[in-house]
Formats: C-alpha cells, sequence, structure tokens
C-alpha cells in the first residue's frame, strides 16, 4: 500500500520494510526478495540491487546454505563487477521480476 504513495520517501520506506522483513525471516517463504533489487533501482541505488541479486544467486540459492543459522553471512556481497558475466544465475532458478531487474 505505500507504493501507492509516488514519493521517494516512500519508496525508500518500502525497501526499508523489505529489509526488515528479510531480517527477521531470512528464508522468506513469502517472495519479498523479489522486490528489494526494482525498489533499490528506483532509489538510484543499482549497486546494492545488483549486490543484492548476487548474493540470492549464490550463497543465497545454495541448497547446503542453514537459512536458520544467524550466524552465517547474510547478504555480505558488497561492490559486485556490475559488468561481470551473469552466468553464474541462469542456473539459479530466479524470478522473472529478478531478472528484469537484473536486465
Amino acid at each position: 500500500a505505500i507504493l501507492e504513495i509516488k514519493t521517494l520517501d516512500a519508496v525508500s520506506s518500502a525497501a526499508e520494510h523489505v529489509r526488515d522483513m528479510l531480517r527477521l525471516n531470512r528464508s522468506d517463504n513469502m517472495g519479498v526478495r523479489d522486490m528489494l533489487p526494482a525498489l533499490y533501482v528506483r532509489l538510484g541505488r543499482d549497486q546494492d540491487a545488483y549486490d543484492f541479486i548476487k548474493w540470492n544467486g549464490t550463497t543465497g540459492s545454495s541448497r547446503y546454505y542453514d537459512w536458520g543459522n544467524m550466524d552465517l553471512p547474510y547478504l555480505d556481497v558488497v561492490d559486485a563487477d556490475v559488468f561481470e558475466s551473469p552466468r553464474y544465475l541462469w542456473a539459479k532458478g530466479l524470478t522473472s521480476v529478478t531478472w528484469s531487474t537484473l536486465l
């Protein structure tokens, strides 16, 4: 509902809310992670959007990642090379929303 308000503050608030939801529920069984990269792009935070997508396409998509272990690194990709080949993402089952944000 907050995104019905067409302001930068509303988008920023929505992004913060999504981050809080992911912090509280890392496994994201509701799929809110699909919204964050697009919100970052709307805020002009392209690097944060790419870092988030890369973490989800690498560490976050590993079947061995223990979502319940709060001591494991989480969203720790910082300043990844946005010009690298996205091949590591091809077989990761990212949603069309994430792909469209990346492209």
